[in-house]
């Protein structure tokens, strides 16, 4: 089902609030990052689209690998290790660690439809941080904030930056 979540940004980023919107399949999602524009993510080509809806602009690159929208599950392994409660919505916990990079780990609680509500990045790290969301809403999204409006340029990103066309 299409969702939009909420959420308290971490103090790491400013404490910013964000809403992640995720169409129904699960392969795209779009994060709302305030003012400044947004970001598309394609699961499935481990692309994001930065838009800057004030310039009139996009970047486009490639998920950097380790973040958990870029890869795919087969590549992490996953522990149970309780359940919770989160914006009033059930979750259950899960330890989940990148099998190429031990250092990479985070503690996320995920509704039963596959719905991320908590992350608490590198739980041993004094780098760690948390996401909570604060609301949930079930409900049809419209296909086109998954795309670049019409007529934005597009910016290429420095040389040496990760990027996929």
């Amino acid at each position: 089902r299409d969702v939009v979540v909420s959420f308290n940004g971490p103090p790491q980023m400013g404490g910013q609030p964000m809403r992640m919107s995720f169409a129904g399949g699960g392969d795209l999602a779009r994060m709302d990052i305030g003012p400044q524009g947004y970001g598309i993510i394609d699961r499935k080509a481990k692309r994001m689209t930065m838009v800057m809806p004030e310039q009139r602009m996009f970047m486009v690159l490639t998920v950097p690998e380790g973040m958990p929208v870029s890869t795919d599950v087969a590549d992490h392994s996953f522990t149970r290790v309780g359940n919770r409660t989160v914006a009033g919505v059930s979750c259950t916990d899960w330890r989940v660690q990148a099998k190429a990079n031990a250092s990479h780990q985070a503690i996320v609680c995920i509704t039963n439809d596959g719905v991320t509500l908590r992350t608490q990045a590198q739980p041993e790290s004094a780098n760690s941080f948390i996401m909570e969301a604060t609301e949930v809403r079930y409900g049809a999204l419209d296909a086109g904030l998954f795309r670049v409006p019409e007529g934005f340029t597009r910016m290429e990103m420095p040389a040496g930056t990760p990027r996929r066309r």
